[in-house]
């Protein structure tokens, strides 16, 4: 059992609410709680709203560093679906992963190279940046990014913090109506696994990939409006 401590904050105290913020997520005070012997979360909660109101500048950081985890968090999702083995479509192993998406297009479609369109999620891949699909995917990002930050308070305008459901379906709307251009201009989102084979991405795991850059975009931004506000 907890033996609550009353009063002031320690530095100690301090240091794991950061850190809770970090990896739950802010508002997460329940969660946060529990990775701090001394308080609950009714204290952890009203230590927040302070924090919130006397250091601004170091919430929304706190805020960018989580979204930075779970940008992480996706892009190892990416990066496992790349290189797991290709299922059987009949067998019950891929039943989760069929049902989750049933109009994905098979992740075992092999193809020669990218096309001039395709957008590459391989990870680790340099050359993916200049590849003249992935160039247009960012400057689509950048132009549409305004109406991702508009669906969230956030600061990243990340899609797990927006409280409104409303909210939460017009972003996987956006997310489809970007997938949907990709796909009118004929580009395709493409991986490779670890045999060097080139293959087109599901929709689930394209959709993932437009949501992090999105959160990726998003973070840039912010850092960028941050600094300047410290530099003045």
């Amino acid at each position: 059992m907890k033996t609550i401590s009353r009063g002031v904050w320690t530095a100690n105290e301090q240091e794991l609410f950061k850190l809770g913020c970090i990896s739950c997520g802010w508002g997460q005070w329940t969660k946060i709680a529990t990775s701090i012997p001394t308080r609950n979360t009714n204290q952890v909660k009203s230590h927040a709203q302070k924090f919130a109101q006397h250091h601004p500048l170091e919430k929304k950081l706190l805020e960018l560093k989580h979204a930075r985890t779970k940008l992480d968090e996706a892009k190892f999702f990416v990066g496992e679906l790349e290189t797991q083995p290709l299922r059987n479509p009949n067998s019950t192993s891929s039943v989760s992963l069929q049902k989750k998406d049933a109009t994905d297009v098979s992740l075992g479609i092999v193809v020669e190279s990218p096309a001039k369109f395709d957008v590459i999620c391989a990870l680790g891949e340099a050359y993916s940046i200049q590849h003249s699909g992935n160039r247009r995917f960012q400057v689509l990002i950048e132009e549409n990014l305004y109406k991702y930050e508009l669906l969230s308070s956030s600061v990243v305008s990340k899609l797990t913090y927006m409280s409104d459901t409303k909210d939460k379906e017009k972003a996987k709307l956006l997310f489809d109506d970007m997938l949907s251009l990709i796909k009118k201009f004929g580009g395709r989102f493409i991986t490779r696994n670890k045999s060097g084979q080139w293959k087109v991405a599901s929709d689930s795991l394209a959709l993932r990939k437009i949501e992090a850059t999105f959160i990726s975009y998003g973070e840039m931004k912010a850092i960028v409006n941050i600094n300047a506000h410290l530099a003045h």
